[in-house]
């Protein structure tokens, strides 16, 4: 599923003899959620620093990426187990042909099956702070 393209901005500060932080608060906002946890840096996550919001950036990344999020599929109701198969009671029962007014519906319980998202790929700008 595909969903919006996603684009991030993130401020960089380098730090002689202590390395890289990033930040994607770029306006200094003290009420402001990162999307940074969720993020995959060239594949790998970042750790989070003392300081609310800043993380540790081993290298400039070239690539940014979110995982989708999961979707249900194969969605259907199944017959409780104890109760027998017949013709008016099948086994499965499509979601779309699914009744909920219907006098069985009692002896079923809904199911689907989960599609875990991908790695999606993000458009990032990055301004470096000396």
């Amino acid at each position: 599923m595909e969903r919006d393209k996603l684009k991030i901005n993130f401020i960089v500060v380098k730090i002689k003899n202590y390395g890289m932080f990033i930040t994607d608060n770029v306006e200094g906002s003290s009420y402001f959620s990162s999307k940074i946890p969720d993020l995959f840096f060239d594949g790998e996550k970042l750790q989070s620093t003392f300081k609310k919001g800043w993380y540790i950036l081993p290298t400039i990344p070239t690539e940014v990426k979110v995982k989708g999020k999961p979707y249900h599929t194969n969605k259907r109701y199944e017959l409780k187990s104890g109760f027998p198969v017949s013709e008016l009671t099948p086994s499965v029962i499509d979601y779309e042909d699914w009744d909920s007014d219907s006098e069985i519906s009692g002896l079923y319980s809904y199911n689907h099956d989960v599609i875990e998202g991908t790695l999606e790929t993000v458009d990032f700008d990055i301004e470096i702070i000396d």
